[in-house]
């Protein structure tokens, strides 16, 4: 199976298509599923960023969306776990909100668990919670669930529902 993990889910995971834009089938081991991360640093658990205005509009050329100006930011729809799907500049243009991430830098636009979009001034802002693209198991949330003594296998099976672990060697 493919084992995606990332920092933090937020509190709750993301299917492929909604987290990582997949372009193939859902996979049917890939669920949105609760994640204790608690534990996760506190500008991990909800965070803001501001990017100028110039840096956005850059961004969104490289993804064949040239821009004269951004007047507005909004999220224009979202996944089974809240994620931003699709953002939407200026009310008519969409981009996919992974690629997006990606795009402007994903250790800076931490997540795409975002709470709020704006645009102040020369800056767009955003804030959310979590870090990375929340696919799969969370590193806190299995961190958390370790540390309750939960073992290997029931966090894996927990973060990639529906897996049989098996042992393939001697």
């Amino acid at each position: 199976i493919r084992t995606w993990f990332h920092a933090s889910a937020g509190g709750l995971t993301a299917t492929a298509k909604e987290g990582l834009n997949y372009r193939e089938a859902e996979p049917p081991y890939i669920q949105s599923v609760r994640s204790p991360d608690d534990l996760a640093p506190p500008e991990v658990q909800n965070w803001t960023v501001s990017f100028p205005r110039a840096m956005v509009m850059d961004a969104l050329g490289k993804m064949g969306q040239k821009v004269d100006a951004i007047d507005s930011v909004e999220i224009g729809r979202k996944g089974p776990s809240g994620r931003a799907l699709i953002l939407a500049f200026n009310k008519n243009v969409q981009v996919s909100a992974p690629d997006f991430r990606v795009q402007v830098g994903s250790a800076d636009l931490k997540s795409t668990l975002l709470d709020g979009v704006s645009v102040q001034g020369d800056r767009v802002n955003f804030s959310g919670r979590g870090y990375g693209h929340g696919v799969g198991l969370s590193q806190w949330g299995a961190n958390k669930m370790a540390r309750e003594g939960r073992k290997p296998e029931e966090i894996i099976t927990h973060y990639f529902p529906g897996v049989t672990l098996e042992k393939r060697w001697q």
